[in-house]
């Protein structure tokens, strides 16, 4: 008798909660259809305007492949385009038109799945950083103001309360 043998041990089972085994099989069956194969790009392949870099921030084992799926619906109306998964949780995105990458930058910032997804223009360089992440840009609207105080110098004031202030063409 072999080794491997020696150290294998029958266990009768005496009950199988069917309602347990149906949510593994269900479980099981949703992981293998999120499962997706990312074509290999090179940084050949990336032109200047046609790509950003993002990570999801608050959530760090979102897969790649979920953020490609609600992602794939949400810029539906847009052209063709690609993601890579890079290390420490930053993707990339390829698009083949300039202006749906200016697009998807422009209407920052975007939610995926509850948890923002922070996107940032191509670095010149090549090179992404993970703390390039930790500060995203937000659009803030402030409600029931009094009239008279709908200055924009008040603007300022107000956005320095939630954060950093941004006018709309430095964002």
């Amino acid at each position: 008798m072999d080794k491997a043998s020696e150290k294998s041990k029958d266990i009768e089972v005496e009950v199988i909660d069917e309602s347990m085994n149906q949510v593994l099989q269900r479980d099981s069956a949703l992981e293998m259809e999120m499962l997706e194969l990312f074509e290999d790009i090179t940084l050949e392949d990336v032109v200047l305007n046609k790509a950003c870099v993002g990570k999801v921030v608050g959530c760090k084992d979102m897969p790649a492949s979920v953020v490609k799926k609600i992602l794939t619906g949400v810029w539906r109306r847009l052209g063709p385009w690609r993601m890579k998964k890079c290390e420490d949780g930053v993707m990339g995105f390829f698009f083949d038109e300039e202006d749906d990458c200016a697009f998807v930058l422009e209407k920052r910032p975007w939610i995926v799945n509850g948890v923002l997804l922070n996107l940032k223009p191509w670095p010149v360089e090549g090179e992404v950083r993970v703390a390039e992440f930790e500060v995203a840009s937000f659009w803030v609207q402030f409600h029931g103001l009094p009239t008279r105080f709908l200055k924009d110098e008040n603007a300022a004031i107000m956005g320095k309360k939630v954060g950093s202030f941004l006018n709309g063409w430095e964002i």
